[in-house]
């Protein structure tokens, strides 16, 4: 997926002068969010597997509810201010 996404979305972007970091960074959180939702959900589905002793749906409301609501958040507040994921990078120029 980052492959596909990135190679096709990139030079969409270089046109609107986005900053390449941002956007892997925001690509990976969103992707990252991907992996532990359904119906997809691949990483939820391992999960499930190393702990038979619950359904899947328990999992997603009791260990994985507070995690996307973090994942989500960061998503949000990365959108928002994207300066924030450049800070560092401009420390060490």
């Amino acid at each position: 997926a980052i492959m596909l996404i990135g190679t096709f979305i990139m030079p969409i972007l270089a046109q609107y002068d986005v900053d390449p970091l941002v956007f892997g960074l925001i690509l990976i959180v969103n992707l990252g969010i991907g992996l532990c939702t359904p119906p997809v959900g691949s990483g939820l589905f391992m999960a499930k597997t190393l702990r038979s002793d619950i359904t899947t749906s328990e999992l997603l409301n009791i260990h994985l509810l507070l995690y996307l609501l973090i994942c989500v958040g960061v998503m949000v507040l990365l959108m928002a201010v994207p300066q924030l994921i450049t800070v560092v990078p401009t420390l060490f120029n």
